[in-house]
């Protein structure tokens, strides 16, 4: 999976800020990240999976691997809402 062509990231301190026109999905507007979404949303750049994205989160951030996948599904669900990702 990662971000489908023609949405646009700009960075604002530590999250990041997505716009979103009706070409690239279903949803047009602007969705804003907190950091642990950035970071997913970085992942997102390239073709990656849930696991990749885990193994990612687990060498930069102290916690629960448990926590952090639960986050991963919870973030990865809303951007598949938004219908701006491509698996």
């Amino acid at each position: 999976m990662r971000l489908k062509k023609g949405v646009l990231q700009r960075k604002t301190g530590d999250t990041i800020a997505l716009v979103v026109n009706g070409g690239a999905s279903s949803f047009s507007g602007v969705l804003h990240s907190n950091p642990t979404a950035a970071f997913i949303i970085k992942c997102l750049k390239h073709n990656t999976n849930e696991k990749r994205i885990l193994a990612k989160m687990k060498r930069r951030f102290d916690g629960d691997p448990d926590e952090m996948l639960e986050d991963i599904r919870m973030i990865l669900d809303e951007l598949r809402k938004a219908g701006v990702i491509e698996e």
